[in-house]
């Protein structure tokens, strides 16, 4: 019996383990590139489904590099392109392109004859269309323009390019609001289209708010596969993107069925929610809250039945008042006052919870809101915009103790950044026995110790994974002692800024931990930095040492 060469099963299987990477971790998938040619080609797709916004979120990067990178993509689909519609671009500038921007171009089509013969190449797996921002810096660089008239007019055909190359397969598009009309006659094509990113807010008017309405619902008419909406593209700032001439209401009000609303850079979107047909909403995002809140309060939330990841800038106290009532009818009506009105409508099965706004706001949300949602509640994060005025001695979070003991099975992460990490008291902790990563992410250099709130709490979580204390957090010996014997499943640990114990203590006490790959530590206040990496090296190898950038909690 002949032996099977290709282990189908085992190549499904690894596919489904790199989809939960994808964007989360790129530099993962760039190293499964190099594995073999089974990982190369299993990875590729999930590189390759927006590769610019990949090159341009990489915050680690340096400008100049990351240009480099971008013109390198573009030159690597232009290579790939059908020479009918490569000819319709205008010709790549040779002028002032030094020797390593040559080989990049040899490069890249030496990569495209190489790989292309196989699926069609690498930008046949371009779904995720966003590539607006090539007109600041790639464009110029890789086509010679001087104008901004020259560059938006390339960018038109690029758009125009990248739709007829795999128009059928995109996934997601950022349409701009200047140039509707040039998108209408791929509507026939776009038939797996889901989302829709509308840039050039700042733009629109009201024949132009027309046609995208129009486009909408003819893209609708035809396929009806679009339900989600992003107002501003991803690299669109609020100052660029703010707009209270025209009313954006009629974007999302265009659509079918929509089930996911990000108005990112919308600033009206919070006095104009009780317009929109929330019940159908599973990811709403309204993160610039400058507006006021509207008529009706947040009672729109009571409305969301579908809602699993909510985003929100609180911009009122009671934002969660009406979900906290509608818990306690439900669980503790003895709690309710005889002259409280009952609210009507259902508690979402919010999973993933993510707050910002100013510090009493704030405060209000992240005690309400936890208690109504706790028993959906996977993922909690709150950040703090604004300093308190006065530093915070002891911590105001409550969680309905004691009169209501609340249980959060299956809360998963808390993430809290700001001074709003001072309002937590650990004891609540022993509400989600579940937790995995905890992050408490104070600024400044006030210390963080509060007599009555002992971190020591921390050490009942056993399942924790990921903790990170960043600020001037007092540490005693005992409690790194607990964290060596009893967080025994910690795989990250960032005490970057923590004071009352030395990195050789910390060595000494976790050194020997099983899963535990990265200590978090500012090296600066160590007082011969080398000295000490030479000391972990030899005492714990598989240890890593020294600031953790944000990217890396992402593994």
């Amino acid at each position: 019996m002949a032996q099977n060469t290709k282990p189908e099963l085992v190549i499904e299987c690894l596919g489904i383990v790199l989809s939960f990477l994808q964007l989360n971790q790129v530099p993962t998938l760039i190293s499964l590139l190099r594995v073999n040619k089974t990982f190369f080609q299993l990875t590729v797709p999930y590189l390759y489904q927006s590769p610019f916004i990949i090159v341009q979120n990489q915050r680690a990067v340096a400008d100049r590099e990351k240009i480099d990178r971008l013109v390198f993509l573009l030159g690597l689909f232009l290579a790939e392109l059908d020479p009918k519609l490569r000819a319709e671009l205008p010709p790549c500038s040779d002028e002032d392109e030094d020797d390593e921007g040559k080989e990049n171009r040899i490069i890249a089509q030496g990569v495209t004859s190489s790989y292309a013969a196989q699926i069609g190449g690498y930008f046949y797996y371009y779904r995720k269309h966003d590539h607006s921002f090539l007109v600041d810096y790639a464009i110029p660089q890789l086509f010679g323009t001087l104008t901004e008239l020259e560059n938006q007019s390339i960018i038109a055909q690029l758009d125009s390019a990248f739709l007829h190359h795999c128009g059928n397969r995109v996934l997601s598009l950022c349409l701009p609001s200047t140039r509707v009309q040039q998108f209408r006659s791929f509507i026939p094509i776009l038939e797996r289209l889901k989302r829709l990113e509308i840039y050039q807010i700042r733009e629109i008017t009201e024949s132009s708010l027309e046609e995208l309405v129009e486009w909408i619902k003819e893209h609708d008419a035809v396929h009806g596969t679009l339900g989600e909406l992003q107002i501003g593209g991803s690299a669109e700032s609020e100052q660029e993107g703010n707009n209270n001439a025209v009313d954006l209401i009629q974007l999302p009000l265009a659509f079918k069925s929509l089930r996911v609303l990000d108005t990112r850079v919308w600033r009206q979107a919070w006095s104009k929610i009780d317009q929109l047909q929330v019940e159908s909403l599973v990811r709403l995002v309204m993160d610039y809250g400058e507006s006021e809140p509207p008529g009706e309060g947040s009672d729109f939330l009571l409305r969301c039945q579908s809602m699993e990841v909510l985003d929100l800038f609180i911009p009122a106290p009671d934002t969660f008042q009406g979900l906290l009532r509608l818990f306690k009818a439900r669980h503790y009506p003895f709690l309710l006052d005889s002259q409280e009105t009952i609210p009507q409508g259902v508690i979402p099965s919010i999973e993933r919870l993510y707050i910002s706004g100013p510090p009493q706001n704030l405060r209000n949300a992240l005690e309400q809101a936890p208690i109504a949602l706790c028993q959906t509640l996977r993922v909690l994060k709150a950040s703090s915009r604004d300093r308190h005025e006065e530093h915070i001695l002891e911590p105001s979070l409550t969680w309905g103790r004691p009169l209501i003991e609340i249980q959060m099975p299956f809360l998963q992460e808390i993430q809290l950044q700001g001074d709003i990490g001072l309002e937590f008291h650990f004891g609540l902790l022993r509400c989600c026995p579940n937790l995995t990563t905890l992050k408490i992410i104070v600024n400044g250099m006030d210390s963080c110790d509060q007599p009555g709130n002992p971190l020591e709490e921390i050490l009942s979580l056993k399942r924790l994974q990921i903790l990170q204390l960043f600020g001037r957090w007092y540490l005693k010996p005992l409690f790194l002692e607990g964290i060596a014997t009893q967080l025994t499943s910690l795989k990250m640990l960032d005490l970057a800024r923590c004071y009352g114990v030395t990195l050789d203590q910390v060595m000494e006490a976790v050194h020997s931990m099983e899963f535990l790959w990265r200590v978090g530590w500012d090296l600066e206040d160590v007082p011969d930095p080398e000295a000490a990496l030479a000391k972990w090296t030899a005492r714990a190898p598989k240890i890593r040492v020294g600031l953790i950038r944000w990217t890396e909690f992402m593994i």
